[in-house]
């Protein structure tokens, strides 16, 4: 194997370990494990959102419990990223799609979703039967490789889309209604137990 070959091979290794950050993030955020969400960021790790400028590990630990209490469930999606490596930094852009529902009182909808929205809802009896919102975006990070290991030393969140709705379910006699809920929101999720034949988490 020749230096372009190699340096071929070591990008997309490379390339691989970083997307592999990235879905781990999805899971780590829907199935709600701190230490796991932790593990894709470095110690020092920043994080940028439309509010505030903060270390990444003490956002994380302030963001799972407000998840936990506005959304009932959650699937995040990471659809493509561009990832662009420069010795022991890459830069990163990811599309993602993330679902949530939300389930509360007319004081947790309006925050929300706004007043306006919460008092429709009410009127139309639909309030405090679940609510869709999706939302689409982008990750832009910054990683670096210490010891052997990316992750992530910087994000950027951008928030471009977003649709959100009463739920509409389908009836316990449908195919639907059928299906085993088996997904949980925390380490009993089934996924556990496969990613433990391949390796310890």
């Amino acid at each position: 194997m020749d230096t372009t070959e190699s340096q071929a091979v070591r990008e997309l290794l490379d390339q691989r370990d970083i997307e592999r950050v990235l879905t781990t993030y999805a899971r780590a955020v829907d199935r709600q494990d701190i230490d796991l969400l932790k593990s894709c960021y470095h110690p020092d790790a920043i994080n940028h959102n439309a509010v505030s400028r903060s270390n990444a590990w003490e956002y994380l630990e302030t963001l799972l419990p407000l998840m936990r209490r506005l959304f009932s469930a959650t699937m995040h999606h990471v659809t493509h990223s561009d990832v662009r490596v420069l010795g022991d930094e890459a830069v990163v852009e990811s599309y993602f799609i993330a679902w949530h529902l939300v389930v509360g009182r007319h004081e947790d909808i309006a925050t929300m979703f706004g007043a306006a929205y919460a008092d429709e809802m009410q009127r139309a009896g639909t309030l405090e039967g679940g609510h869709d919102f999706v939302g689409s975006g982008r990750y832009l990070d910054r990683f670096e490789r210490r010891d052997g290991s990316w992750r992530i030393a910087e994000r950027h969140v951008t928030m471009e889309w977003n649709h959100f709705g009463p739920v509409t379910h389908g009836s316990q006699e449908s195919l639907y209604g059928r299906m085993p809920a088996w997904a949980r929101r925390d380490r009993t999720d089934p996924v556990y137990r496969l990613l433990a034949l391949a390796a310890p988490l």
